[in-house]
């Protein structure tokens, strides 16, 4: 979908059926190149080491899923340039 869509921001949960947001991530890097999109993982665990490999799969943030959502709203703010 990004491929044909171009979007400019992606965000994808880690825990998703068939693949994985890591692997995602590391799909649209390659196909769409090291910026663009801008690309933030989500997930619901908390865990250092998903941190880094999200990182490591080519994403620009990664936030941990709460109720509140302003983690995630300040990095797509800061990604999309209105921060």
């Amino acid at each position: 979908k990004a491929a044909s869509e171009s979007p400019g921001l992606v965000i994808t949960d880690t825990n998703m059926p068939g693949i994985d947001g890591f692997e995602t991530c590391r799909q649209i890097r390659e196909a769409g190149g090291k910026d663009f999109p801008k690309i933030i993982v989500i997930t619901g665990a908390i865990d250092a080491v998903d941190a880094i490999k999200a990182r490591k799969s080519g994403a620009d943030d990664y936030c941990v899923k709460t109720s509140d959502c302003a983690q995630l709203m300040t990095a797509v703010k800061t990604l999309i340039g209105e921060a």
